[in-house]
């Protein structure tokens, strides 16, 4: 756990700047009093330089002997960490013996993230097994520990009586040397049950005889009366218990033994029928509460043990699983795959989770864990992150790896709920506020109660939207100063929710922590191409469409076929056809876009960077991009008074001109703006002095009718 929390801190390339520039900035962000290492109980955390200069320390104290030890502690640990650099120098763990205390020690280098640069640093975390630890650890152990000694030898000498086992077990330092013995002992049970086990054995056998003599004797006197009256009792037993197990004895073949069999049978017939009965009643019971795919408890089993808990008074915690993306997986790989994935995931939290767990499937891609008997925050966060590691494990295909990633919501009850209703809905919540910041998991607070209200009815009407097609797409007028008119269009998506128009920068945020955007984004190209082409069958000639696109759905591997796919299927000239990309998701992947750009070019799609000359690195990329039109940022109107702004768009403007590219600017609002881009030579304006995005009735009233 030691190396496993270190590991992202040693290997990352902050930290490889910070052991150099010794910013403050970096242990602010990345060490405040709420991080994994305390609350995994993690005692001390030093990050040296690579003579072993120590320059970074902080102590946490989880009990009330670590006062003294954290004190002494930085003495010892430093000529450990000279003699490791001589001996070592690379990634090791151990257990060393400081103060009569054993220490559990993980050190590592510190080095890039590539791990190619030699090491700048070390990373060294502790943690003591005090007197309370050691109680816990024995209290969870099936064997007592005795004592705990320094030890310089390996040491397996095993000791016993009738009635106990003493063994040492050994461990190692960070320099595989041993270091610490820890006798411990446990009851010889299986050896007293043994001898028990054949006293009873004897006195069995003995019995037995005894029983075997006795029966031999009364079989002698058994008379037919005696017969027929315990088939009498026996039947009056089967009336009044129910109890189809019991059968008559049949000793031979006389007439009372032919009866008896005859009972026997039927009796055999009945027991049947009752069994079909049951396992039929059984497997309806199973299929109303278990889910088909995974065999695990469905909602309604879920509710069920929830309520069952809930009435009993116990405490328990909910954890909410979704996995994310996973429409994309389907998608992408198809059902089955999908279904293969839910089936892993099922069975890997089963074999992980161990005690009082209770995991379900309650719907297409979420799983809730309920667990009881926790004794301390720190056993639902140590289930968590092991949850959070058996994610980061590829799901192996014929040819290539599946990452699953998930966002996780926590809530406690009663303290997050006192009834079923409000405890699903706060971890919802929690799960949904995990998902938005992209957190590998979130606890519910009162606090997200109020925000989620608002975020969760959006979400759930983004989802409907996208399967009932119902966004709502607005135009906005491009105009050509030097056509003087309305030569093209920027669709620009929009929601309506309770007869309101909702803003895109309301919903756009949400749609894209949730994996919506690019569906939203083919929505909108698909419909907008089919509009521009209706208009151009009404007569409008070389009508352009502008489109915003995402570096989400530009790198996904079918958007090039789409795209060729829509034009055919509405024989639209790809001329016509303006795709949007904003600088900076550009810049995500430069290499990465370019080529996709340049299978578009090929198309005879053109290309617009919007929202440009507001990023620093502007003229450095801009010949690198396919790029047919620059969409000059509104900041840069806001203030066109300032001569530093008009020099800013000249310059754009000049170098859009040598590069052969057009030039658009965005954001005109009044006329003394638009006269002075006038002067500029400025070939296409848009904003709100042209006119705001209007619905397509409007939009086709004002621009398309009196064409």
């Amino acid at each position: 756990m030691l190396y496993s929390l270190s590991l992202d801190y040693s290997k990352w390339d902050e930290t490889y700047k910070f052991v150099e520039t010794k910013n403050s900035e970096y242990i602010n962000s990345n060490f405040n009093y709420d991080i994994s290492f305390d609350k995994n109980g993690v005692n001390f955390l030093f990050i040296t330089d690579k003579s072993g200069n120590i320059i970074y320390e902080r102590y946490n104290q989880n009990s009330y002997d670590d006062e003294f030890l954290n004190k002494k502690i930085k003495t010892s640990i430093l000529p450990l960490i000279n003699k490791y650099i001589l001996s070592i120098g690379k990634d090791t763990l151990g257990v060393e013996n400081l103060y009569n205390t054993p220490v559990l020690l993980s050190i590592q280098t510190i080095q890039d993230s590539n791990a190619s640069s030699p090491p700048k640093g070390y990373f060294i975390v502790g943690k003591y097994l005090n007197k309370e630890e050691i109680r816990e650890i024995d209290n969870d152990l099936t064997v007592n520990i005795d004592s705990i000694e320094k030890t310089n030898f390996l040491d397996r000498s095993l000791k016993l009586n009738d009635n106990l086992i003493y063994a040492k077990t050994t461990f190692k330092n960070i320099f595989n040397l041993p270091s610490v013995s820890f006798t411990i002992r446990f009851e010889r049970i299986f050896y007293r049950e043994a001898i028990k086990n054949i006293m009873f054995f004897s006195l069995t056998s003995l019995l037995l005889v005894l029983t075997s003599i006795l029966i031999f004797v009364f079989r002698l006197r058994k008379s037919i009366l005696n017969r027929i009256m315990l088939i009498k009792d026996i039947i009056n037993t089967i009336e009044k218990t129910s109890n189809l197990e019991l059968r008559l004895p049949i000793d031979g073949d006389d007439e009372i033994d032919i009866l008896s069999r005859d009972i026997n049978s039927m009796l055999d017939k009945f027991k049947l029928t009752s069994k079909r009965l049951k396992e039929s009643l059984d497997d309806i019971y199973y299929l109303a509460y278990h889910d088909s795919l995974t065999q695990l408890p469905n909602r309604l089993k879920a509710v069920k043990h929830i309520e069952e808990l809930i009435n009993a008074k116990r405490p328990f915690y909910a954890i909410l699983l979704d996995i994310d993306n996973f429409k994309n997986i389907n998608d992408m790989y198809g059902h089955d795959l999908g279904d293969a994935v839910l089936k892993f995931l099922s069975k890997k939290l089963q074999n992980n989770i161990k005690k009082n767990k209770f995991i379900a499937r309650i719907g297409g891609d979420e799983f809730l864990i309920i667990l009881e008997n926790l004794s301390g925050t720190f056993q639902i966060q140590n289930i968590v992150n092991d949850i959070i590691n058996l994610l980061s494990k590829p799901l192996h295909l014929k040819s290539d790896k599946l990452y699953i990633e998930a966002s996780i919501g926590i809530a406690e009850f009663p303290k997050d709920g006192s009834t079923l209703k409000s405890l699903l809905k706060n971890v919802e919540i929690a799960m949904y506020e995990c998902k938005k910041k992209k957190l590998k998991y979130q606890y519910f607070n009162p606090a997200l109660n109020e925000k989620a209200l608002t975020t969760l009815t959006l979400s759930n009407k983004l989802k409907q939207c996208i399967e009932n097609n119902e966004f709502i797409i607005f135009y906005q007028p491009i105009y050509s100063l030097k056509e003087n008119k309305v030569c093209s269009a920027e669709a620009l998506v929009r929601l309506s929710l309770d007869n309101k128009i909702i803003p895109p920068n309301q919903f756009i945020p949400i749609a894209r922590e949730l994996g919506l955007l690019p569906e939203i984004d083919n929505f909108v190209l698909t419909n907008s191409i089919k509009q521009c082409k209706i208009w151009m069958d009404s007569g409008v000639e070389n009508f352009s469409i502008s489109i915003n696109t995402s570096f989400k759905q530009i790198i996904d591997e079918n958007f090039v076929e789409f795209i060729k796919d829509t034009i055919t299927k509405f024989t639209f000239s790809p001329q016509n056809v303006i795709l949007e990309i904003t600088e900076e998701e550009a810049l995500e992947d430069l290499e990465r876009v370019a080529e996709i750009l340049n299978k578009l070019k090929e198309l005879g799609v053109k290309i617009a960077i919007d929202d440009f000359g507001t990023g620093y690195s502007s003229l450095n990329y801009i010949a690198r991009l396919p790029i047919d039109i620059l969409k000059i940022d509104r900041s840069l109107i806001n203030n066109i008074k300032d001569e530093k702004n008009i020099e800013i768009i000249k310059a754009i403007i000049s170098m859009a001109n040598s590069l052969k590219l057009s030039v658009i600017v965005e954001g005109i609002e009044n006329k003394l703006q638009l006269e002075i881009l006038k002067e500029l030579n400025v070939e296409k304006i848009q904003g709100y002095l042209i006119d705001k995005p209007l619905p397509k009735e409007e939009f086709e009233a004002k621009y398309i009718k009196g064409c």
